[in-house]
């Protein structure tokens, strides 16, 4: 077993490090595996985001049916399992197979120009896939109104 002299372990470790930092293939690696992680981050967040606002947009057309639906053919408060049933039919993503939240129908103004009938869901299920979307946004909520025209 031979010793070696401090002398000649810091020379060796010298050049190791020296040949190390010569080689550009050890450099590239590092630099993509920081650019993929935050290329990676960047995708993930985009989709997400994305995602988000696929199911707002779908949530507010089923809302805007249901209510439609409601000017034109609810009569009466006994018509809001139907309604509920058809705005609910109207969901439609990712999460539809869920529960598709609280669907509340309701009748305002008495007879007359006032007529009107709203449609709102509530906790709409939103499960982000990453940290980046606002984290308030576990559930979605849309509500649409429509002035009903039948006469009393």
């Amino acid at each position: 077993m031979t010793t070696w002299s401090h002398y000649t372990m810091v020379r060796r470790g010298v050049l190791t490090l020296r040949r190390f930092a010569r080689e550009r293939e050890a450099a590239a690696v590092v630099e993509f595996a920081i650019v993929v992680a935050l290329l990676l981050v960047i995708v993930m967040g985009t989709l997400d985001w994305s995602r988000y606002f696929l199911l707002r947009t779908n949530l507010t057309n089923a809302v805007r049916d249901g209510a439609r639906y409601a000017a034109v053919r609810g009569e009466t408060n006994a018509d809001t399992v139907a309604i509920r049933a058809y705005t609910r039919a109207r969901i439609t993503g990712p999460s539809a197979a869920q529960a598709a939240g609280t669907v509340t129908v309701s009748f305002e103004g008495a007879c007359g120009n006032d007529r009107r009938v709203r449609v709102k869901v509530s906790d709409y299920p939103f499960d982000p896939a990453t940290f980046l979307v606002i984290k308030t946004a576990r559930t979605i909520a849309d509500s649409a109104e429509f002035r009903r025209e039948q006469q009393c």
